[in-house]
């Protein structure tokens, strides 16, 4: 049975298996390799973001631990995006999901980079409503515990996910949280 969508072909024990047109897989590796061009790219530039974090001290202890945490995020991200496309364009196999510890990587840092640009927001929104004691208190106890909260959470997150796409408690929790942080942040 064929269709101009996809080709179906049967499997000894009557197992279907579908099978996409040979334009869509070029076009996704196409896309593949690009993104094996853009992810070093992007890697190199979160890297050197996080070396000048380190070297400055013009930014408030709060705030440059929150963007230091947004910035490993971001590399430990590229790192696995990267990583699970070789592994999609080695196997031969490009709309296989990858290994699962690939989608964990995936689900812990960007969930923990969503939840860090929410603790951002209300580090900036503090700053600006406590701007003459803020800016005075050199600690950095809210930039250091919000973003080990997020990055644990996350984790925990990522730790309960058999696959990708799994809907999990913690997932919907998370997906729950950052609406409604959205939401005020809107009216904010």
């Amino acid at each position: 049975m064929s269709s101009n969508l996809t080709t179906l072909q049967q499997q000894p024990p009557n197992i279907t298996i579908i099978i996409p047109p040979q334009i869509i897989i070029d076009i996704a590796y196409i896309f593949s390799i690009l993104e094996l061009i853009i992810h070093p790219i992007i890697l190199l530039i979160s890297l050197l973001n996080l070396l000048i974090l380190l070297k400055t001290n013009i930014l408030h202890p709060n705030l440059r631990i929150i963007l230091i945490g947004q910035s490993l995020c971001s590399i430990f991200f590229e790192v696995e995006r990267f990583s699970l496309v070789s592994q999609k364009i080695i196997s031969g196999d490009i709309f296989n999901p990858g290994l699962i510890i690939f989608q964990m990587i995936s689900s812990l840092t960007s969930g923990c980079a969503g939840f860090i640009s929410h603790i951002l927001f209300i580090e900036r929104l503090m700053a600006s409503l406590l701007f003459k004691n803020y800016e005075k208190t050199k600690n950095a106890y809210f930039g250091f515990i919000a973003t080990c909260l997020a990055f644990i959470y996350s984790l925990i997150n990522a730790l309960t996910i058999t696959k990708s796409w799994d809907i999990t408690l913690m997932g919907i929790i998370q997906l729950i949280i950052s609406i409604i942080a959205s939401l005020v942040e809107i009216l904010v």
